[in-house]
C-alpha cells in the first residue's frame, strides 16, 4: 500500500509571532469508513522496525465534515480557518461578558462588590448586569 498522508493546519506561538505549521499523518490501517493515522514522528519510528508501537493512533472519518486530519490541503486549512473564526467568536463574546460584569462593579471596593455578591448568592437572586453591545449583534432575537 502507498503511504497515504493526511493533513492538519496548527500555529504556535513565540517570540518572534505566530507560525501556521502543516503536520502530517500517515494512514497505517484502512477500513470501509476510517483511516487510523499516526504522526510522522511515529510512523518514522514504526518504519525502523525496532519493534516500537504508537502511543497514539487516531482514527478519522473518511466521509466526516469534520475531522482531525484530512486527505485535502485545502480541506485541512478551511478547517484549520473555521476553527479560528470560531475562537475568534467565543473569545470576542467572553471579552464582553467580561468587561460588562467589570463596567458594573467599577465604581464600588471589592469588599463591597463581594459583600453584595456574597448577599445575592444566598438568597438565590441573580445579579443583573445589563446587556453588552455584542449581544446585539449575535442575531439571539431574531
Amino acid at each position: 500500500m502507498a503511504e497515504k498522508k493526511l493533513f492538519r493546519f496548527v500555529d504556535t506561538s513565540d517570540a518572534e509571532g505566530i507560525r501556521i505549521n502543516c503536520t502530517e499523518f500517515f494512514v497505517v490501517r484502512e477500513t470501509k469508513c476510517f483511516y487510523f493515522v499516526v504522526s510522522s514522528w511515529e510512523y518514522n519510528m514504526m518504519k525502523m522496525n525496532t519493534g516500537w508501537q504508537p502511543s497514539r493512533i487516531r482514527k478519522v472519518g473518511k466521509n466526516s465534515i469534520r475531522a482531525h486530519c484530512y486527505l485535502d490541503k485545502k480541506k485541512a486549512l478551511n478547517s484549520y480557518l473555521a476553527m479560528k473564526k470560531k475562537q475568534a467568536f467565543y473569545s470576542e463574546f467572553n471579552l464582553s461578558v467580561a468587561n460588562q460584569v467589570l463596567e458594573h462593579f467599577k465604581n464600588e471596593s471589592d469588599e463591597v462588590a463581594q459583600t453584595k455578591l456574597e448577599t445575592e448568592s444566598k438568597m438565590n437572586v441573580p445579579i443583573y448586569c445589563g446587556k453588552p453591545e455584542f449581544f446585539e449583534n449575535i442575531g439571539w432575537y431574531e
